[in-house]
């Protein structure tokens, strides 16, 4: 790749990059003031009714029925320093998290896309993650599928602001598993998505663990449902490579084996965090006094609280990555960055068919939660990996018919994230 090239694919993207995000800053500004004003909506219901435990009532009485209190308390702070309204300082602290996603995503994508050699990888990286910032499933009205979120579920949850809210330490604390993957390998590959996490020499990785780790730690404090797909999925793909490993090369497994123990414990306040908040939520009364708790229910028996047809859904919702998933299986299961995804997604997915919160919780669907955060990884590596074909694997017809089939699919579910934040902001239909 020509480094002019480079520079001038940089510098273009640079001048659309600012005005693109005040667009999409505004789009997602009047969909959260439309949320937040419309009774019912989950905005409405965390800046609210939510947010009155924390300034009615004691500290802990808020977090033991909000324990995912990170946006809560910087809409607060928001709210008291600059003397905003709480209706606004709930949307301007949305919206900021809904451009760190952007700009996050971004980089990301650009810096894979870069490492693969993708000549206008600047260009290509912006463009995937305005869509990636709109994305939803593909509704059709006349599909018994379920509403145009609702049963599809999507990564966009654009009236839930602690989903919104965690994404960004999702992107991230993704990067940085795989960057630390490559770095210890038996034999090592130079980070891609964050190498300031790690330390100058080849080996000192530990500034990476406790950046993973506190990143991770972070996302629970803003919704556990990220941490609550990442941990089981890593666990499940470290897991694979050990036995793999022991039955190869039993040398190479006791090296391995350190570097799983090493992730453990970066994982573990995350994984105090959620269990502690557990306990205060569903044992101590936090939860509002409901008779909730976690349980196991028949397939997709929560599902069907949306959709007639969950199946259809699952399809419609993930159309563009199970798509990429059909064309480029060997990606994602012969990859870090592609197994991870997939089976982040699949972690989510499983939970989301199986488990159930019991009591008047039954049909909220909160389990949904974990499968969208499983979308966003899904939905990150498949739209890197579309750039990376288009650029090394576009020879022949054939492949050139199935990569536009994939930008097609991709454009609808952006176009279809337009008409629904369009509704949301502009319309008031939710």
């Amino acid at each position: 790749m020509d480094r002019a090239d480079t520079e001038k694919n940089r510098s273009i993207t640079e001048m659309i990059r600012i005005p693109a995000a005040v667009l999409l800053g505004y789009l997602s500004l009047m969909a959260a003031l439309a949320s937040v004003h419309t009774n019912g909506t989950d905005f409405h219901g965390h800046t609210y009714v939510y947010m009155s435990l924390f300034t009615e009532r004691s500290f802990a009485d808020g977090w033991m029925a909000v324990p995912y209190c990170l946006w809560h308390m910087i809409t607060l702070g928001v709210h008291k320093l600059f003397h905003i309204p709480m209706d606004y300082s709930a949307a301007y602290t949305g919206v900021f998290f809904f451009l760190a996603s952007f700009l996050i995503s971004e980089k990301m994508i650009r810096s894979y896309l870069e490492y693969k050699q993708v000549r206008k990888a600047p260009q290509a990286a912006f463009l995937a993650a305005v869509g990636l910032s709109l994305i939803q499933g593909i509704h059709l009205d006349w599909v018994q599928a379920g509403e145009r979120y609702l049963g599809l579920f999507s990564m966009n949850p654009f009236h839930n602001p602690t989903q919104m809210c965690v994404k960004p330490f999702g992107y991230i604390a993704f990067g940085l598993i795989l960057d630390i993957w490559r770095r210890t390998k038996k034999n090592p590959e130079a980070p891609i998505f964050f190498p300031g996490a790690f330390g100058k020499e080849d080996g000192k990785n530990t500034k990476a663990y406790v950046i993973f780790g506190f990143i991770l730690f972070l996302s629970t404090l803003a919704k556990p449902t990220f941490a609550e797909m990442l941990i089981p999925a890593a666990g499940i793909v470290m897991a694979v490579n050990l036995v793999g490993k022991l039955i190869t090369d039993r040398k190479d497994a006791g090296r391995y084996f350190m570097l799983c123990l090493k992730m453990l414990a970066a994982v573990l306040p995350a994984l105090i965090y959620i269990l502690v908040s557990a306990l205060g939520y569903f044992l101590f009364g936090g939860s509002f006094q409901a008779d909730s708790s976690v349980m196991i229910t028949r397939p997709f028996e929560v599902w069907r609280f949306f959709s007639d047809n969950c199946v259809l859904s699952i399809f419609l919702g993930m159309a563009f990555p199970l798509y990429m998933l059909l064309i480029d299986g060997k990606y994602f299961t012969g990859t870090d960055e592609g197994k991870l995804a997939f089976a982040g997604y699949l972690t989510g997915l499983v939970q989301a068919v199986f488990l159930g919160e019991g009591g008047i919780k039954f049909s909220y669907g909160n389990f949904m939660w974990t499968m969208m955060s499983g979308m966003q990884l899904f939905w990150l590596m498949a739209v890197s990996r579309l750039c990376t074909l288009e650029e090394k694997a576009a020879e022949t017809k054939g492949k050139r018919i199935a990569l536009g089939a994939g930008w097609v699919l991709f454009a609808l579910h952006v176009l279809c994230g337009i008409i629904y934040i369009v509704e949301m902001g502009f319309l008031h239909k939710f």
